[in-house]
């Protein structure tokens, strides 16, 4: 049941406002993060006052399901598996007509994806989607094979790895050179 995933998605970007956040990251708990290519990432983006929302672009695009946001159809939203990243000029601009206002926009829609709803807060804001989640940068698919987690680490090195077990959590934390190679083992089939 999704019933509350809108509140509590809508406290986690009240939360990054309140406390001033330069980037606010929005992932879950099943979610491998390489913190250092992240950070890096975000340093490049730089401090803009323009607002920067990015992730994974493209979900609910054409989706007649989603018609309590004509803009999400039209253009697509996030596809909130990869995990998505808000500047502090998008939470304010989310912000700026009030806490109340905002929370009742997304209560309004419980019951739904807090990914496509904080969509339609940012486009019904004129706040464009970036789509980083070409080349990789964020893995947002179903579970992956060693083989295939092998191969993006190695390859693409995303910053971000979906459906984590804490087992793969930790073997990537060694994979990806956080911590020593004799940590390194194979994933248990």
């Amino acid at each position: 049941d999704y019933g509350g995933v809108t509140c509590k998605e809508e406290e986690v970007l009240e939360t990054g406002y309140d406390r001033g956040a330069e980037w606010l990251v929005v992932l879950g708990e099943d979610h491998y993060v390489d913190v250092p290519a992240l950070e890096s990432y975000l340093a490049s983006r730089g401090t803009s006052t323009k607002p920067l929302a990015l992730g994974i672009v493209g979900c609910g695009q054409g989706n007649k399901n989603c018609d309590f946001c004509g803009e999400v159809v039209d253009s697509g939203g996030f596809c909130g598996g990869g995990g998505y990243m808000l500047n502090r000029a998008t939470l304010a601009a989310v912000f700026a007509d009030g806490v109340a206002r905002v929370r009742s926009e997304y209560a309004d829609q419980a019951g739904g994806y807090g990914d496509i709803t904080t969509s339609c807060a940012l486009l019904k804001r004129d706040i464009q989607l970036e789509n980083i989640g070409d080349h990789h940068r964020l893995v947002g698919w179903s579970p992956l094979s060693e083989k295939a987690y092998r191969q993006l680490a190695k390859t693409e090195r995303p910053m971000t790895y979906h459906y984590s077990t804490p087992q793969v959590m930790y073997w990537l934390h060694a994979l990806l050179g956080h911590a020593p190679g004799e940590d390194e083992v194979e994933l248990a089939r």
